[in-house]
């Protein structure tokens, strides 16, 4: 693209040139006048040599473009072809450069951020830091204290010592130490082991003698 605009420009620059010969050929062939010496330029010699002379110049241009563009070449190292593994290398490795370079970048706009929003922060000495920290701590602990002695007072209220008298004191002595254990026994026997016991029938003197007959028949057969 580069070369194409050299190229158009030059020759546009080469036109200007050759009209601008042109004319100042034809005005010094209009002025010149008459000399006996010196033969007067038709039209046709003037076209052509203004061709000539814009052709020399086209010639030119051309032979220091092709210079330039040896020098360029080489200037410039040749063409090296790339196997397919070799340039997916190559794109990987374009690929985690850019991913560097995008993590470096967002990390060094992040701590940018965080200093211009920390800019203004007051830094406490390392006394006052501990001071605030052992006041909060306290205050804290107190709260806890408060809350839990009030819960406390609320749901495990402390009951007033319970007196019992001596005559209540003395019965309950003579019950744990004369105890009655037939009768313990028999309670117990009655809340817990009768109710399970199975249930009992009382028999008939006739149901008995049916019952022994029915028996005593068969054995008999």
């Amino acid at each position: 693209m580069f070369l194409f605009i050299f190229l158009c420009c030059s020759c546009f620059a080469l036109k200007r040139l050759a009209l601008v010969a042109a004319t100042r050929i034809r005005v010094m062939a209009s002025e010149a006048g008459p000399y006996p010496n010196s033969p007067r330029l038709g039209q046709t010699e003037i076209n052509d040599l203004v061709r000539r002379l814009y052709h020399q110049q086209m010639d030119r241009a051309a032979r220091r473009e092709e210079e330039r563009r040896r020098e360029l070449s080489k200037s410039c190292a040749p063409p090296r072809y790339i196997k397919r593994e070799e340039e997916g290398d190559l794109v990987r490795r374009i690929y985690d450069q850019q991913l560097e370079r995008f993590r470096q970048s967002k990390e060094e706009r992040e701590r940018r951020i965080y200093e211009e929003t920390h800019r203004c922060d007051k830094k406490l000495p390392e006394s006052e830091i501990q001071e605030q920290v052992d006041r909060i701590y306290g205050q804290e602990l107190a709260k806890s204290k408060a809350r839990r002695e009030e819960l406390y007072k609320r749901y495990l209220p402390e009951m007033e010592p319970k007196k019992v008298s001596k005559a209540k004191l003395k019965e309950s002595v003579e019950r744990l130490s004369h105890v009655d254990y037939a009768k313990r026994d028999e309670e117990l026997f009655k809340k817990h082991v009768y109710p399970y016991d199975p249930p009992t029938v009382k028999i008939s003197r006739d149901d008995v003698e049916a019952m022994a007959n029915r028996l005593s028949t068969r054995g008999g057969s």
